[in-house]
This record gives structure tokens, sequence and C-alpha cells, in this order.
């Protein structure tokens, strides 16, 4: 087991060594400043107001830094804090095997399913970083531009708007960052499959967006309402229901139940195919 987390702790480094690591937090920083900085302009502004207040709230003293951090993190920051974790698995393997370092690496005495198991460990370290960053990032540069308050969330599956005191927000906000990083996770389950028989990481990847892409824009149609809880996104998207004011714990099992489970087939059959790859030219 030492050696596995030996190997974990190797391709950890790696990760990190990429560019594409830290160009994740860059784009998303850059993001969060970008969005705070153009809803402050006389031109913008009005937007915003009469945006927030067709929820049915007052905008004075009702948009706040907690709000907008949801708000932005709900808004674009998902989607890319999602998507640079992917990246990076799509590089880390499949990226790996067109380079031809899967083969070096297979020279030693080591086992396929450890390195794909190392592989998906750093990648995962990886994705839990990039989310708390992304969220806490969103809280602390919202701060700068917005005052501190209530906390208003609309929950997009249901639609229902909630208030919340700022204590109370910032504890469910907060509370929310294992179940935004699960749902990341599946998207990296997602692009450890297509990485496994893909021999560049730019396929891979393309892939992966792709099937994010579509999956979100079939969703949102109106057309397919009556089957929208049939969607990847809809299901990685019910961990909001921690902002319902009558929120139980009921649903957890069922929902992350689901998403575990989606997670598992993913990861057994990439194995299943990483373990029977020829990985020569």
């Amino acid at each position: 087991m030492s050696s596995f987390w030996n190997h974990v702790r190797w391709e950890l480094r790696f990760v990190f060594r990429r560019k594409a690591a830290w160009t994740g937090f860059a784009v998303i920083l850059g993001f969060q400043l970008l969005f705070f900085t153009l809803i402050q302009l006389p031109e913008v502004r009005p937007a915003v107001k009469s945006f927030f207040e067709k929820l049915g709230y007052a905008f004075s003293g009702n948009f706040t830094s907690l709000t907008a951090a949801h708000f932005v993190l709900m808004n674009g920051c998902g989607f890319l804090a999602s998507a640079f974790p992917a990246f990076i698995a799509c590089e880390s393997i499949a990226g790996d095997v067109g380079s031809g370092m899967m083969r070096l690496v297979l020279c030693r005495p080591v086992s396929r399913l450890r390195i794909l198991g190392a592989k998906l460990a750093a990648c995962t370290i990886y994705l839990a970083s990039l989310a708390a960053a992304t969220a806490i990032g969103a809280l602390l540069i919202a701060s700068m531009f917005e005052p501190w308050g209530p906390m208003i969330v609309q929950i997009q599956e249901t639609g229902q708007r909630v208030q919340y005191s700022a204590p109370d927000g910032l504890w469910l906000y907060l509370r929310g960052l294992p179940f935004n990083a699960l749902a990341a996770f599946t998207w990296l389950s997602f692009a450890c499959l297509f990485s496994s028989r893909a021999s560049r990481g730019s396929t891979a990847i393309v892939t992966t967006i792709a099937l994010f892409v579509t999956d979100d824009l079939l969703r949102r149609m109106p057309f397919f309402s009556s089957i929208r809880s049939w969607f990847v996104g809809s299901l990685l998207s019910s961990w909001e229901r921690i902002y319902e004011p009558s929120m139980d714990w009921t649903w957890v099992p069922e929902v992350c139940g689901r998403m575990l489970a989606i997670d598992a087939v993913l990861l057994t059959v990439a194995a299943l195919l990483f373990a029977r790859r020829d990985f020569n030219p």
C-alpha cells in the first residue's frame, strides 16, 4: 500500500507541473474578477438590479457577496471547475500514451490498474483543491465588490427561491463544497473512460467536453422538460437541494448513491479497457 501512495505522490507532482493545472486556477480567478468587475459598470448595473428584483427581492441589502458568490459559482465557475480536472485526467492518461511515457512506465514491474488508480487519485486531489479554491475565491472576490449580508438562492432544479441570514448562508455555502466536488468527479470519471482508449489527450478532451456540452444543451431545451431528470447534468445539480428550507438528509443517499454508481461503472469500464489495451506503437 505504501508503494501505491508513493506512486500517487509521484503522479501528483507531475499533475501540478503541468501548465494546464495552474491555468485552471488562473482562468477561474480571471473569470471571477471579470464577472464582478463587469457587473459594477453603470451600463450593466441596472440589468443586474432588474434581474434580481424579478426574483421578488429588493436589490439594495439583498444582493450581497454571498448571493453573488453563489450565483457565479453555479453559472460558469462550476463548469470550469469540472472541465480542468477532466483536462488534466486526459493529459495524464491519454497524453502519456501518445508521448510514449506510458510504455516507459510499464517497463517497470507495476500493474496497469495501479498506474490508473494512482493517476485517478492525483487528479482527484487536484479536483478537490480546484473546487475549494473556486468556491472560497468567489466568496472573497465577491466580498471586495458587494456588501456582506443575507444569502438569496434560486434552486435551479425546482425554481424555488429562499433567503438565509448571513451566518446560515455561509454555513450552507461551505457545506455545498463536497457535493460540488462530487458532481465534478463524475465528469472526471468520463474523462478517465475516454482516455483509456484514446491515443491523444486532445481526442479525449474534445470527447469529454462534447458530451458535457451536449448533455447541458439538451436538458435546458423546453422540449425535453418531461425527461430532464434523465440527463447527467440534472443529477449532478441535484445537490442544490441542501438550500431547501425544509431540507432533510433523506435525499443524500439516493442522489449521492446514483452519482457514485455512475462513477463506479465508468471507472470499472475504464479499468477493463486500460488493462486490455495494447500500448505498442
